[in-house]
């Protein structure tokens, strides 16, 4: 649809206009990577070979049989939803150790794989990623799959099982947009829950839950899977319209106890919220769709209810990466006549789900653009996705993609410690906004991330033929990590004003927080005990408490001082190089 609104209005001759951003939205130091350059972006196109690349991005990880071998990115050809008609060509791009994007090989996956809902899990076991493709709109009109990765790792779409169901169902459908998949009955295969209608008028439909138990035996070729355990819901009356009831569910670990939890939403901009304490039992779980966590009745700041559903994400926003227990925050997006654009952060953590939500509990993330008073590109489900730490500093990286054609601006904010409205990476004058996921380019120990569109060349203009095109994008320690001082005073006040080093001892790599009188530059020196030099670079500055990843060259064990020179002043730490 992007595409096909893009070329009307080309051909039409209509200037597509450019979203003006605040010029507040922007770090002062905002990194901006530039295009075309090795080793920061690489780019790398789809052919008229029936291959399609940008769309659909996902990384599918190493094959099963290979399971130490290099990632893999597949594509479904188009942008979130794959084609509901013809279905939609697949393929995959295998990473190498030294990442070159144009010696990669492609596999070109057999078949069409129809559908508006897909979800990636581990339905037999956890060395493979089955799909589950379902058709949640009623287009297709037939029952839900689990497409059956190969050995190998690919996917023919000739393989597959049907899930069915002992009811009559809407066009075939039986499906919410985003079911619930977790480990529930056990914890190496996932089981999937999903509401669906017994069918009669639209207005007297009979709604049950329906519990699928995963495993190699219950999942095979060509076999035909009924539920292990049904429920009655409710009576789709009861709810406005049939899909008025929970439709899309985010998994995450929402309380830090390491198990799959959920949300689940509704189009009225309710939540609800269930525990995956074991033992497992689906009528628990049908009466906590019925518990609301948020109610939108209840808010006056969103208007008529909203579908903030189709703009959410699940990510650990504050915690640091390297934290051994990490609760999932809850980011979801909410655009209403009342709140101008924000995300709006529900924060994970051990009493999460024990007490009613309310916006005044969130964290505000406000929309940067003018443009609609909306962020730009928040389409469900490429909208925005977690890019983890491409600094090395140990916070998350969000990623909110460009609007569909009155913008290319990719923006990228760093969260954690240095959560703000402000830009930290930006690219943009590009029409992408497509789909994102992250991968591992190289072994600098940096996140790396690869972002695709279907329908552009590596020019930023219509390709005409829908070749895809597909921007690797590097970690940097350019990317400015400006702290956040109200954050940093409640979870470590010991970083304002000093400078530290975290770890210390280490080897190679550590984490230098400090603050900068002014923005600009600041010379880095590290010497032995004995004062001579083994290191020094210059790098920018915010004039602010930032931090910065520090990679040390191969070292012997013992003392060493770092300098951080900035005229007029110096600051000095001890570092303890221990290998």
């Amino acid at each position: 649809m992007k595409n096909i609104l893009i070329a009307l209005l080309l051909i039409l001759g209509v200037t597509v206009s450019r979203a003006q951003i605040h010029s507040a939205a922007f770090d002062p130091n905002c990194y901006q990577p530039t295009i075309g350059t090795p080793g920061v972006i690489d780019t790398i196109m789809g052919s008229r070979k029936g291959q399609q690349l940008g769309g659909g991005l996902i990384n599918i990880g190493p094959s099963p049989d290979n399971p130490g071998g290099p990632g893999r990115l597949m594509f479904s050809g188009l942008t979130g939803e794959v084609n509901l008609n013809g279905g939609t060509s697949y393929s995959a791009v295998t990473m190498g150790p030294s990442f070159d994007p144009h010696k990669m090989t492609v596999a070109q996956f057999k078949g069409f794989l129809p559908g508006s809902t897909l979800v990636f899990g581990h339905f037999r076991s956890k060395q493979y990623l089955d799909i589950y493709s379902a058709d949640s709109s009623g287009s297709v009109r037939r029952r839900p799959r689990i497409y059956l990765q190969t050995a190998e790792g690919n996917y023919d779409t000739s393989l597959y099982s049907t899930l069915d169901f002992p009811r009559k169902i809407l066009g075939g459908a039986g499906s919410q947009t985003l079911p619930y998949h977790a480990y529930l009955t056990s914890d190496t295969v996932e089981d999937l829950v999903i509401l669906y209608a017994y069918h009669t008028d639209f207005i007297h439909d009979t709604l049950f839950y329906a519990h699928f138990v995963g495993g190699t035996g219950q999942f095979q070729d060509g076999q035909k899977v009924l539920p292990t355990e049904e429920i009655y819901f409710d009576s789709a009356h009861n709810f406005n319209h049939l899909w008025s009831s929970p439709d899309v569910c985010y998994v995450a670990d929402f309380r830090g106890t390491g198990r799959l939890d959920c949300v689940a939403t509704n189009n009225s901009g309710d939540l609800f919220f269930y525990k995956n304490d074991p033992p497992f039992l689906l009528a628990n779980y049908a009466r906590a769709m019925k518990d609301t966590l948020f109610t939108a009745e209840d808010e006056p700041r969103i208007a008529g209810g909203q579908r903030w559903g189709y703009g959410g994400l699940t990510m650990p926003a504050f915690a640091n990466v390297n934290a051994s227990t990490v609760a999932s925050d809850l980011l979801l997006y909410l655009d209403s006549a009342f709140s101008e654009g924000q995300i709006r952060i529900f924060r994970g953590g051990p009493d999460f789900g024990s007490h009613r939500l309310t916006l005044d509990s969130t964290y505000v993330l406000h929309a940067p653009y003018h443009y609609g008073s909306t962020f730009a590109g928040e389409e469900w489900p490429s909208g925005m996705q977690n890019c983890g730490d491409m600094t090395g500093t140990g916070n998350n990286v969000l990623w909110i993609g460009g609007l569909n054609f009155e913008t290319g601006n990719e923006n990228f904010y760093v969260l954690g410690d240095a959560i703000d409205d402000k830009i930290d990476m930006y690219f943009g004058g590009y029409l992408v906004g497509g789909t994102l996921d992250t991968c591992t380019l190289d072994g600098d120990g940096l996140q790396d991330v690869a972002i695709g569109d279907p329908g552009f060349n590596m020019e930023g203009s219509l390709s005409g033929d829908d070749k895809g095109t597909v921007r690797f994008i590097h970690g940097s320690r350019k990317i400015p990590v400006r702290l956040n001082r109200e954050v940093v005073r409640k979870t470590n006040p010991s970083l304002e004003g000093r400078l530290t080093v975290s770890p210390n001892p280490c080897a190679r790599h550590t984490v230098v927080t400090w603050e900068s009188a002014c923005s600009g530059s600041v010379h880095l020196r590290l010497r032995d005990a004995l004062g001579k030099e083994v290191f020094q670079e210059t790098r920018a500055t915010t004039g602010d408490l930032e931090a910065f990843s520090l990679n040390l060259p191969a070292l012997a064990n013992g003392e060493y001082f770092l300098e951080l020179q900035q005229e007029p002043c110096s600051q000095i730490a001890k570092i303890v190089v221990k290998n």
